[in-house]
């Protein structure tokens, strides 16, 4: 799909975006994101927590005054696989033309290029993190998040970053929800984004809301 979207769009659009067909997106929240202050401020070169914590020398060899051209960026919520961070398909994640490009020049020709497996979007951290790349991680002024994720100790344990969980952890201005409960059964989290559908497009009244 990557490959597809680097072929055909690489020149038409700024910002790619990817996820299963089990979410659910938020567009305009996304737009307001990435033409928001938190995404200008990674491009003019912010280096957020998780890049910090791996590799900060080489990110910082991406930054536009150090190449000239722009940073490649990947931007949603990490998850884990052991030690290593790569970027939740459950919540989607978006790859701006830079990382795109970076990805179909030097990504797909070479590297794991042999590989057969469902876990893309851990193989397309395992490239970026190669690169110094990062999936960059930010929460709103609240501490909520803003793409749907799990780990939350995780981050708190390794980054010392304060999470914030169970329905307070959605922000007002959410861009996606993974339709999927937790592995117990007991997440009311699936069911938040469906009545925010409800009150986006007027379809809850005094007495349903």
């Amino acid at each position: 799909m990557w490959a597809y979207a680097y072929d055909h769009y690489i020149d038409e659009y700024d910002y790619f975006y990817i996820c299963g067909d089990d979410m659910y997106v938020v567009v305009d929240n996304l737009r307001a994101y990435l033409d928001g202050p938190d995404v200008r401020s990674l491009l003019d070169g912010y280096l957020d927590p998780l890049t910090m914590a791996y590799d900060a020398a080489k990110a910082r060899g991406w930054l536009t005054n150090a190449t000239g051209r722009p940073r490649p960026l990947v931007l949603g919520l990490p998850l884990f696989l052991g030690n290593r961070p790569f970027p939740s398909r459950g919540s989607g994640y978006v790859l701006n033309r830079a990382a795109l490009q970076l990805l179909g020049e030097v990504g797909l020709p070479s590297f794991r290029a042999h590989d057969v497996t469902s876990q893309e979007d851990v193989c397309i951290g395992d490239f970026f993190a190669s690169q110094g790349i990062h999936c960059a991680m930010f929460l709103d002024k609240t501490g909520a998040r803003k793409f749907g994720a799990w780990m939350e100790r995780y981050w708190q344990r390794r980054f010392k970053i304060p999470i914030k969980y169970g329905l307070d952890a959605v922000a007002e201005q959410r861009i996606s929800m993974h339709l999927k409960g937790s592995r117990g059964g007991k997440s009311a989290l699936p069911y938040v984004i469906r009545h925010y559908d409800a009150v986006l497009w007027g379809l809850c009244n005094s007495t349903t809301l």
